[in-house]
């Protein structure tokens, strides 16, 4: 291609627009920016109300797999056919069978994970284990503030009537995740009491 005829091309090339004129460089790259950009340009509009799938040559309301129905949006080539999960195949790293039962390792796990167990599983036999075992170790789960806490052992706590104290407490946060001291009224009605014996596993 010669120098003129480059030069030529180059000037027929449509200049770039900026869709965010006089937008700070704060803004445009943030929520105000993209707003702007999704209200004013149908590209971007698309990001808030999506697409309409009859665009994309999809029958929504077929009974065939959208695999079979078309291969890419970009891609004019025949559709691919249906992969069946039960062809693939996965690598044998995937398939460990040499791990130890949760019952005979969760003494030697430590709080973090006790706790990261306890929260990640509700209402299953595992979270008991946990609470099990956070007890044995001396944390109490308060009803009340449904946190879970234990006495600090450099101050002890100033006993305030047959039923309750006021003290410092190391409690775990679960925003943080991690232990924070506080300093609270501890009635000893509010402390879960149940935590008697293991679960029995199936």
């Amino acid at each position: 291609m010669s120098l003129k005829s480059r030069d030529e091309k180059q000037s027929q090339t449509p200049e770039a627009v900026d869709p965010l004129p006089g937008m700070s460089a704060v803004d445009r790259w943030g929520i105000k920016g993209l707003r702007t950009l999704m209200s004013t340009h149908q590209d971007y509009h698309a990001m808030v109300l999506g697409l309409d799938p009859s665009t994309m040559n999809l029958d929504v309301n077929s009974p065939e797999m959208i695999s079979t129905q078309i291969y890419s949006l970009f891609d004019d080539n025949p559709p691919r056919p249906t992969v069946y999960a039960n062809k693939i195949r996965l690598p044998d790293c995937y398939n460990v069978t040499n791990v130890q039962p949760i019952e005979s390792k969760i003494q030697s796990f430590n709080e973090e994970t006790l706790f990261w167990i306890f929260y990640s599983c509700p209402a299953d036999v595992k979270q008991q284990m946990a609470a099990l075992e956070l007890h044995s170790r001396n944390w109490r789960w308060h009803k009340k503030h449904q946190i879970w806490l234990t006495k600090d052992d450099h101050v002890a706590p100033q006993i305030l009537s047959p039923n309750h104290e006021r003290g410092y407490y190391i409690v775990w946060n679960t925003d943080l995740w991690r232990k924070d001291r506080r300093e609270l009224n501890l009635f000893y009605g509010d402390l879960d009491t149940s935590l008697q014996q293991p679960p029995t596993i199936p």
